[in-house]
């Protein structure tokens, strides 16, 4: 049943310098995270989005009726709020394509033409609250406890300009699970990387998403730098642990994605 959105989350959304990302699931129930920065709120109870570079999460968002779907934003501010949600559908004409027509990325873009623009009822919200003090904490704390675990098995070799990309502070980075039939996500802001195949993170900042994450559990996170540079690491959750007196989340990364032009959606391979 569709839910208002909160003013202050409605405000969040229609900003557009804001990071916001998309997280969607296939027909195997596995998920992926894309940044959508053309999300905005319509009314209180649906947003709008453009389909442009969202080849896969279009993919997804139309292997069934009412797909479920999670839209996220950080303001500069980092106020973060999450939507869970479900896609109404696309459009290729009328209001919603006129106003999303007139934004500024698709007056002027010589990356390409706005397609439609799809509709997701708001179903859920939630507001996790951050402090510069807070991220820059668990980002230091997290930078020291980033090695490579012991027991790791050999794997794919996270490129070394996307293992750059993926320690820095300036970005934003979430991570998308699913949860069940739906998909959702948090920021993992502290997220570093952990040797040539893995990353690590903390949850204090959102530690009620703690319990989200089990073994074995296939996760998704987008990168995304001011640069702008974006990146999709796709992997699988191996644990919670303690690192150097602190407690960090480790994924083991599996496979690495391009996620900005020139060839968005492409596969990163390195055996370096």
């Amino acid at each position: 049943m569709a839910t208002k959105l909160p003013a202050a989350a409605r405000d969040a959304f229609d900003l557009d310098m804001a990071a916001k990302f998309m997280a969607t699931l296939n027909t195997e129930g596995e998920p992926n995270i894309a940044p959508v920065i053309t999300t905005y709120p319509w009314d209180d109870e649906t947003l709008i989005f453009g389909d442009f570079l969202i080849r896969k999460t279009k993919e997804n968002l139309l292997r069934e009726k009412e797909s479920p779907v999670s839209v996220a934003v950080m303001t500069l501010g980092f106020s973060v709020f999450e939507v869970q949600g479900r896609f109404l559908g696309f459009e290729t004409k009328g209001p919603k394509f006129d106003r999303m027509s007139s934004k500024d990325l698709f007056r002027y873009s010589a990356i390409g033409l706005l397609r439609s623009v799809g509709t997701i009822a708001v179903d859920k919200v939630r507001a996790m609250p951050m402090s510069k003090m807070g991220i820059a904490s668990e980002w230091l704390t997290t930078r020291m406890a980033a090695k490579r675990p012991k027991d790791a098995k050999a794997g794919l070799s996270i490129h070394p300009v996307v293992r750059a990309k993926v320690g820095v502070l300036n970005g934003a980075k979430f991570l998308a699970v699913a949860r069940g039939p739906l998909v959702e996500q948090f920021p993992v802001l502290c997220l570093q990387p952990a040797g040539h195949d893995h990353v690590v993170f903390r949850t204090k900042l959102v530690s009620d998403r703690r319990k989200s994450l089990k073994t074995g559990d296939s996760v998704a996170i987008s990168v995304f730098t001011m640069d702008p540079q974006a990146y999709q690491l796709k992997g699988k959750f191996v644990d919670y642990r303690r690192v150097r007196g602190f407690e960090v989340g480790l994924v083991n990364v599996t496979s690495v994605w391009t996620q900005v032009p020139p060839i968005p959606g492409a596969e990163i391979i390195y055996r370096g």
